[in-house]
């Protein structure tokens, strides 16, 4: 079916309504592909959330998890962000993270402060969270059930073991600068945007992260087999350190460039199958150039 969702019902839909006219949103727009990212959650589309919108139908978790992109699987698949912010709007943003984080709406906070009051309480901030630590001092606060932040990230210490257990999904910028360490993030799945991590020198705690959906800021890492879930980077990747690919296997898109300029084992990048930009690996120019004439990846390494 195609055409062009011009008409709503009544005035709570006008808003919505103007947002797609502006737009231009077809009315079959969107992606039904299933995300690795927890096998038990789906990419419903654009279309679907939508036509239960105008029909006034109860979403499920599963359709407020695609609404909200909770696990930034929208941005691989196209997700339309004006269309589905104009939904949101009309929504109980608290009431819906307690049914997709099995919650009360009580363990929702929209404030900082509150969460650093209560660091045990709540299962989701609305909004950024900034720890700015003194140089070399250490943090003990444990934010034993945070799961989900929505907003951006900045943490300036130099571990995270035992402070975010739980923390599964940021939804912008994970900035995360002076971190030697990435043990204690085994349970993150997914960061909305670019995640900045200069100082680590392996992937150790990263080893479920699937998703970036902007760039990949790991200077320092010279090894990278924990990364054996990242299937998706959407902006450019930073591995000034790295020399070897391995743990780079499930990689299958990078959305910029490849800024690998120590890199002589390439073999890693198995299922690599697109490089939006520049590539920078230390092989001969030929080889390179080889890719650059936009020679699959990972059929070129076989001929290695």
């Amino acid at each position: 079916m195609s055409g062009f969702l011009w008409t709503h019902k009544n005035k709570k839909e006008n808003k919505i309504g103007d947002k797609m006219k502006k737009i231009n949103i077809p009315i079959n727009k969107g992606s039904t592909k299933v995300s690795t990212v927890f096998n038990l959650y789906k990419q419903t589309g654009d279309r679907d959330l939508v036509v239960k919108y105008t029909n006034e139908q109860v979403y499920t978790k599963d359709d407020l998890i695609s609404l909200y992109d909770i696990y930034n699987i929208g941005i691989i698949n196209g997700q339309d962000e004006a269309l589905l912010s104009a939904i949101i709007e009309n929504r109980d943003i608290k009431s819906d993270m307690a049914t997709i984080f099995d919650c009360s709406p009580d363990e929702i906070t929209d404030s900082q402060d509150e969460l650093l009051a209560n660091p045990d309480k709540y299962v989701v901030l609305l909004g950024d969270l900034s720890i700015i630590i003194p140089k070399y001092e250490n943090y003990d606060i444990t934010f034993s059930k945070l799961k989900y932040i929505r907003g951006h990230m900045q943490y300036t210490g130099t571990s995270v073991e035992n402070i975010f257990p739980n923390l599964c999904a940021i939804s912008k910028n994970a900035d995360l600068f002076y971190l030697k360490s990435a043990k204690g993030l085994e349970e993150l799945h997914s960061v909305g945007s670019s995640i900045t991590c200069f100082h680590i020198e392996d992937a150790t705690g990263l080893e479920n992260l699937e998703i970036i959906g902007g760039n990949a800021g790991f200077n320092a890492l010279i090894d990278a087999s924990m990364l054996k879930k990242l299937k998706y980077i959407m902006g450019s990747t930073n591995f000034y350190s790295l020399v070897s690919s391995t743990g780079l296997e499930t990689l299958e898109h990078i959305g910029g460039d490849l800024y690998c300029p120590k890199l002589i084992d390439p073999s890693g990048f198995k299922s690599l199958e697109h490089i939006g930009g520049k590539i920078t690996i230390n092989l001969e120019p030929n080889d390179i150039e080889k890719v650059k004439n936009k020679v699959r990846l990972k059929s070129y390494i076989k001929t290695l």
